[in-house]
């Protein structure tokens, strides 16, 4: 194998940034705008929101303007309409940009996650929906195109995937031999910097520059029939045997199907529909007739399943109503009935139907009356009125708060659920469609951050606000805790020789023990590391490597326990200092969070700022 000069390498990243340079300049911009988010300072995130809006256009970008390009080399297009609908494509992302508000709400991320997904799907099947060619050799085609895509991903992941590895190990090593004091950023940065630039370019130039060469037959990768034959599909089968025992228990038992199973029964069908599709352009061979046959029977094993997860999705929204999740798994329920009976007794079999219909999907529930958040916020405020109307809050349309004498009245499961559609409300930065309900504005509240809303609005309705309700709530709830202090306080530094920001989060898995969580300092060449110790609200504090002391916040929690959540706090009650013989920490916190597991409290966020004087 000869290996590649640098000046062909040259020329092909040439080549390649000449044919897609919207692609790469999006790509790369975005990669760019993440390591400087990365760099800044954390408090000073704030001032910059605007950049993650922009990291989002230019994500968008990627898979929008890669389908363009490949649309208009198989129409062959002139250069100057090439660049026409090019620049087209580029203005659509500006729009898009100041389209968005500057405080992002759940609604905006989701959205654009649809987006980004309609965008990849609108890239498999752009540029084979030519109507000149005949019906199969264009699918055929489309088949090719589209595992070449798979191979090619999965080789620029292999080939990133390396190259970080391989220098962040080299930076780690330079860093502990000769004591650099290079900052952890730097790998986060690294991993952003490869797979907008490096990624992104690699996976481009493994694209053929005559996209006609997939109508030409060619030979179907052993490899690749052997992986489907013998891993993904026995995989299938596997999960279709457990679907099929859990629904013959709940036929027996006559119990409700649980709710994860709803996920399961999608990722199973999406497991079994992708195998087929790697299989699909040897099904026709003599030798594989098995294919037509394992086709056929996974559709129709698959219909008493589809019965199956509707069951579970409509239990779901009896019960709790729509929330964007459950819409988007009914329909992917109604969208599997209908792959399911196209594939059963469509001659045709138009494999192109799966990107298409999903593409649409994405883009139809992303807004309007029909859409995804619509639909949930109608379900959710239709919810919420019933539940106050029944305990008397509303009345004629109106909102007659309750007294201490009725809140008694009103049932633990009737409060938590609206304090659960509230909390809904305001993730979605949608407070002020209660406005009706209330004489006074709800401006005010609705200019606070998502956290401290549903508190505010519940006050006005004579509730407590009972802060991530669970839809189980039961009486082995766990309770949670959540605090926010003044952040206005003067805070005096004169006895201390360093500050930091700091933000140690974990993620919160109720069915797991917390994990350790440790952010690290570097104060000239020391490091001095601050763990949350796993399933606990103990902090230890390490110098150099060694362990100094532990700190326990049960005192803290203790104390605030009689405060209610969302409420800000005097900066004191966030104040905290650790100190020994090598140094003293003075820790002024913005908020902290957990819950209580069986009354003991976990730990499991704090964000403020920290003082540092080292005494040695």
């Amino acid at each position: 194998m000869k290996i590649p000069s640098i000046n062909k390498l040259y020329e092909e990243a040439k080549e390649t940034f000449l044919r897609f340079p919207f692609v790469i300049l999006s790509s790369v911009l975005g990669a760019l705008l993440m390591i400087f988010i990365i760099e800044i300072e954390a408090e000073a995130h704030k001032d910059y929101k605007f950049i993650y809006n922009m990291v989002m256009c230019c994500g968008m970008g990627i898979s929008f303007l890669l389908s363009l390009t490949l649309r208009n080399e198989v129409f062959k297009l002139e250069k100057k309409k090439n660049l026409l609908i090019q620049v087209t494509g580029v203005v659509f992302l500006i729009a898009y940009y100041f389209w968005l508000p500057k405080e992002l709400s759940l609604v905006d991320i989701t959205r654009f996650f649809l987006y980004m997904l309609g965008f990849h799907f609108l890239v498999a099947f752009s540029a084979f929906m030519n109507r000149d060619v005949e019906r199969q050799q264009n699918i055929d085609a489309f088949w090719r195109f589209n595992k070449l895509f798979f191979l090619r991903i999965l080789t620029a992941v292999l080939f990133s995937g390396v190259l970080f590895a391989g220098l962040a190990v080299a930076i780690l090593s330079f860093n502990e031999l000769f004591n650099a004091g290079i900052k952890e950023r730097i790998y986060p940065q690294l991993f952003f910097f490869i797979l907008g630039v490096f990624n992104t370019w690699f996976f481009l130039a493994g694209i053929p520059q005559n996209l006609n060469e997939f109508y030409e037959e060619e030979i179907y990768p052993k490899a690749l029939k052997l992986f489907t034959q013998f891993v993904l599909l026995p995989l299938v089968t596997v999960y279709l045997v457990i679907l099929y025992l859990y629904m013959g228990k709940i036929i027996i038992q006559w119990n409700l199907p649980l709710g994860w199973v709803s996920y399961l029964i999608l990722c199973f069908s999406i497991a079994g529909i992708f195998s087929l599709l790697l299989i699909y352009p040897i099904r026709n061979y003599e030798e594989n007739k098995w294919i037509k046959v394992f086709s056929k029977s996974f559709y129709i094993a698959l219909l008493p399943l589809i019965g199956l997860l509707f069951v579970a999705i409509l239990t779901r929204l009896f019960e709790y109503g729509i929330t964007e999740n459950r819409y988007f798994v009914f329909v992917l329920a109604c969208w599997l009935t209908f792959i399911s009976l196209y594939f059963l007794f469509s001659k045709v079999k138009n494999i192109k139907l799966i990107p298409v219909t999903l593409c649409l999907l994405c883009f139809l529930t992303s807004f309007g009356p029909w859409g995804a958040f619509s639909v949930s916020q109608r379900s959710q405020m239709n919810r919420l009125e019933k539940l106050l109307t029944a305990n008397n809050i509303l009345v004629d349309g109106k909102i007659k708060p309750m007294d201490k004498a009725a809140h008694k009245n009103i049932s633990d499961n009737d409060e938590g659920n609206i304090s659960s559609i509230v909390h809904f409300l305001a993730e979605r930065n949608s407070v002020s469609a209660l406005q009706d309900w209330f004489d006074t504005s709800l401006d005010s509240i609705s200019r606070k951050n998502a956290y401290s809303q549903p508190s505010d609005v519940m006050k006005l309705m004579g509730l407590q606000y009972k802060s991530f309700f669970r839809e189980n709530y039961n009486s082995e709830k766990k309770n949670y805790f959540s605090y926010y202090f003044d952040k206005s306080a003067i805070t005096k530094i004169s006895d201390y020789d360093y500050y930091s920001p700091i933000n140690i989060y974990r993620q919160n898995d109720e069915n797991q023990f917390m994990p350790d969580s440790t952010y690290t300092l570097y104060v000239d060449s020391n490091k001095i590391g601050l763990t949350l110790l796993r399933d606990s609200a103990i902090m230890r504090v390490d110098y150099n490597g060694t362990e100094l002391s532990m700190y326990s916040f049960y005192p803290a929690i203790d104390s605030l326990k009689a405060e209610e959540n969302y409420k800000k706090l005097p900066a004191e009650k966030g104040s905290f200092i650790i100190e020994n013989k090598k140094l003293k920490l003075n820790f002024n916190l913005e908020n902290m969070g957990g819950y209580f597991k069986m009354k003991t409290p976990i730990l499991n966020s704090l964000a403020g700022s920290v003082l540092i004087k080292i005494k040695e």
